[in-house]
């Protein structure tokens, strides 16, 4: 039979079996076989497969041997399972006419009901192996994360999704066929954390190379699959820019508060929702002692039992997300000390609004408090100076009144002498002129006091000279005392800060000039000899900065100097990092190393007013003017045996 020729069969034997290969060959489930049925027979007419051909309108025969005559016929199945029918069939057939005996045919059905089994099989697997295609397909243009499958032996790219071509910026059949280093990964050949290092996961921060040459920055996951029967990466990966944006300005934005923190003058303490200290700034150590080690995650005991009852009122205040502000109290130092401190404090969030914690600033008010009680006492007195004036007046006015009436006596008995009437005129005239001055003085007096306390001590010094005890020339001299060093202090305070606010112009300075200009300025003891180098470079500086820095150093160097012949040398000396180390020499009393730290700090003396006038703020704003020029302050002394300040400034500002 010649290739792709079709097979005319005929059936004898009606059966079910008859009717199950008509069943397969009308579906043509066996058209690999291209077989045709042309005729049917059955010695019993009412067999089901019989009666489905005639349905059919396929020949039909009682008689198998009519089955012969059908043209075109090529095989006979027999399904009787008679072994005599067979023979007979074989004995009568035409010999062009094959014969396909029943054991054959059952054999045929067999094979035939597993192959179809197994071709339904890979049917269904290949249903579902597109729909999950299809599936997989539908999550992968839907996803918002770029995902690329990668081939581990070659690393190219062997499919992608839309979100992936649209980060990369290429179509994707540019992109297919690629190595994914060129787009994923830039560190190259040899390091893939997958293929290269050995690691069963890739879950790390990258970037992705775009084709326009930028780059993205991205959160990539790399795992291994199989697919197909073969190994594969699956590298997803999802654009972090907007996030890497917040977490950039989420670090500026906390570099920023604690620059300012850090900055400050005034002690800062934050408190966790328990209490307990996460965080002081330079300041607190300087003013309270303790350092971040000693009482980070601890409650901070250092406040005195008489002053919690407005500290519970601020705290529950600060927790119920109400801020404070102003709230005097008073706090213990490191060393037992007890300072009167201002406080303001309030509650702060962390970025989903929880409350987190409260930030509690303190600023130490002792030295004010002392002035405003050093004021209050002289204020008590003055009154009271005023109240006993007051009294002594109106006994003084009682007896001038008397006096007046005695006077008109006088000038009546006298009124009959005209010569002695006319001196008692004119002396009654002068007396009653100076009576009139007296009287202007008293009230101009007792007026003054309620003006300014320092007229009161300086009229009640004038009016009471020479009856003063020595109690109230003490007390007098205290106040006089306590008013100046209160305006030295206010004066040095503002000086200080000041410091730095109103930046003057930056220009280039020769430093001989300035110090021969800044020396003109000053009313120098005698015994004082200040030497200049001549060999002072010119730096760019704030000239107002420098003149803080050196007066202060110079007139310290002046005044903590009992040598007979005292002496200040001004010099300097090249330092690293093109900057200049300046220094300030004397042969002075020299200070202790351990106080090299303390002496910068604000209010802070080494030795009582009584040895030596001032307000220990001087050094303070050496280093703070130091600062503000980008530059630093250090010193070395020996007791006895001179100091030296080094002034270590940039020759180049860093702004203009």
């Amino acid at each position: 039979m010649k290739e792709n020729k079709v097979l005319n069969v005929a059936i004898v034997g009606g059966g079910s079996g008859c009717k199950a290969i008509m069943d397969m060959i009308f579906a043509e489930k066996l058209n690999q076989l291209r077989m045709k049925l042309i005729g049917v027979a059955c010695s019993k007419p009412d067999a089901v497969g019989y009666n489905y051909a005639q349905e059919k309108g396929i020949y039909t025969t009682t008689d198998y041997r009519e089955l012969y005559k059908l043209p075109g016929l090529h095989m006979i199945i027999e399904l009787t399972g008679k072994q005599g029918v067979a023979n007979e069939i074989f004995r009568t057939k035409p010999d062009h006419v094959r014969l396909m005996g029943n054991v054959a045919a059952r054999l045929f059905w067999d094979v035939f009901q597993i192959e179809e089994k197994r071709m339904g099989e890979r049917n269904q697997a290949e249903t579902q192996l597109r729909e999950s295609e299809q599936r997989l397909r539908s999550i992968l243009d839907s996803i918002e994360t770029g995902v690329l499958l990668i081939d581990p032996e070659t690393h190219t790219i062997v499919e992608t999704n839309p979100l992936a071509t649209t980060l990369i910026g290429l179509p994707r059949k540019e992109i297919l066929g690629q190595v994914c280093h060129k787009f994923i990964c830039p560190a190259g050949e040899g390091q893939c954390p997958i293929t290269d290092l050995g690691q069963e996961m890739d879950n790390s921060e990258n970037v992705l190379l775009t084709a326009s040459g930028g780059s993205v920055p991205i959160l990539k996951t790399v795992v291994p699959l199989m697919l197909g029967g073969r190994k594969h990466l699956l590298e997803s990966f999802l654009d972090i820019t907007e996030r890497k944006k917040a977490e950039n300005e989420l670090r500026e934005s906390q570099a920023r508060y604690y620059t300012v923190l850090e900055a400050s003058p005034d002690p800062i303490v934050v408190y966790d929702m328990k209490g307990r200290g996460t965080y002081i700034n330079p300041a607190f150590t300087q003013v309270f002692g303790w350092t971040p080690g000693e009482i980070l995650g601890m409650k901070i005991r250092y406040v005195p039992e008489e002053n919690w009852p407005e500290t519970k009122m601020m705290i529950d205040k600060v927790l119920s997300g109400e801020s404070s502000y102003g709230i005097e109290s008073r706090r213990y130092t490191k060393e037992g000390n007890v300072l009167d401190v201002s406080i303001s404090a309030a509650i702060y969030l962390n970025r989903d609004g929880v409350p987190v914690g409260s930030i509690h600033i303190l600023r130490d008010i002792t030295d004010r408090k002392l002035v405003e009680e050093a004021l209050q006492k002289a204020h008590d007195k003055l009154e009271l100076r005023v109240e006993e004036r007051t009294a002594k007046l109106a006994e003084t006015a009682e007896k001038l009144t008397v006096e007046l009436a005695e006077r008109k006596k006088t000038e009546k008995a006298l009124r009959f002498t005209h010569k002695d009437l006319a001196v008692k005129a004119a002396a009654l005239e002068s007396a009653n002129e100076e009576l009139s001055q007296y009287a202007y003085v008293v009230s101009h007096d007792l007026k003054a006091p309620l003006r300014a306390i320092h007229n009161y001590s300086d009229f009640l010094r004038e009016d009471l000279e020479g009856s003063l005890g020595p109690e109230q020339t003490t007390y007098l001299d205290g106040l006089n005392r306590a008013i100046r060093q209160g305006e030295e202090l206010v004066s040095d305070l503002l000086e200080f800060s000041r410091v730095g606010k109103r930046r003057g112009p930056v220009d280039a300075v020769d430093m001989v000039v300035f110090f021969r200009e800044l020396l003109g300025t000053f009313d120098l003891p005698s015994d004082v000899e200040v030497v200049v180098a001549d060999d002072l470079p010119t730096i760019e500086a704030d000239q107002t900065l420098l003149r803080q820095i050196f007066r202060n150093l110079i007139v310290n160097a002046a005044k903590f100097n009992n040598s007979t012949n005292k002496r200040v040398k001004l010099g300097w000396a090249a330092a690293p990092g093109d900057r200049c180390e300046f220094f300030v020499r004397d042969n002075g009393i020299g200070i202790d190393s351990q106080y090299y730290e303390q002496i910068f700090r604000v209010f802070q003396r080494l030795h009582t007013r009584q040895e030596y006038d001032g307000t220990g703020l001087g050094l303070a704003i050496v280093k703070k003017a130091s600062s503000k020029l980008y530059g630093s302050v250090r010193i070395e002394s020996m007791l006895g045996k001179g100091s030296t300040f080094f002034i270590t400034l940039p020759k180049l500002q860093k702004e203009k």
